[in-house]
């Protein structure tokens, strides 16, 4: 009896936690290939398809050919590469934060007022529908756009006191206001 009551709590309690949980899942796994885990409160484990990643969740390929496939409720797919780390962020307004590496992703048009965020130690990437890689370095973070739309926002403030801005090959043009002035560059807007 008594091992029938633990086995009854013990589903009982898986049960409740995932129906609990399930409407904080922001992604599923579709394919994985080579060794990644899945890293979050209760420790590490190996990732394998159908796992589902949680705000606070991190996904890592952990070697060159370790791959990882993430598909979204509402269409976005995100291609983690070889030696990548990715962050589910607790705050949910981020998709994905790329901790390390490259990821790839693939994103229909977004619904209005809904952008499609990403972001890296260095800059957020507003997505508006689009193809793109997005690669974090040392020392900075680098986006190949294949197709569509990308906004480009600051993670911080400026570390620079002057912006100098080439517009030719012989002109160009020194702001004193950086901040202002990469929000507007960022935005796509003329400078004075």
């Amino acid at each position: 009896v008594s091992l029938a009551a633990i086995f009854l709590l013990a589903v009982g309690g898986w049960y409740w936690r995932e129906s609990f949980s399930s409407s904080a899942v922001t992604g599923t796994v579709r394919s994985v290939s080579g060794e990644c885990l899945l890293v979050g409160r209760g420790g590490s484990r190996v990732l394998r398809a159908g796992d589902m990643l949680r705000p606070g969740e991190t996904l890592r390929a952990a070697d060159e050919e370790a791959r990882a496939v993430i598909g979204y409720p509402d269409g976005p797919v995100v291609r983690v590469h070889g030696d990548s780390a990715v962050e589910s962020p607790a705050k949910q307004v981020v998709r994905l934060g790329l901790l390390a590496g490259s990821l790839e992703v693939d994103a229909a048009k977004q619904p209005a007022g809904r952008p499609l965020l990403f972001e890296t130690e260095h800059s957020r990437y507003v997505v508006l529908g689009t193809r793109f890689r997005l690669y974090h370095e040392a020392s900075a973070s680098r986006l190949e756009l294949d197709e569509g739309k990308v906004r480009l926002e600051r993670s911080g403030a400026a570390t620079f006191p002057m912006l100098l801005e080439v517009l030719e090959k012989n002109v160009w043009r020194l702001q004193e206001d950086v901040e202002d002035s990469v929000d507007k560059l960022l935005a796509g807007q003329q400078q004075q």
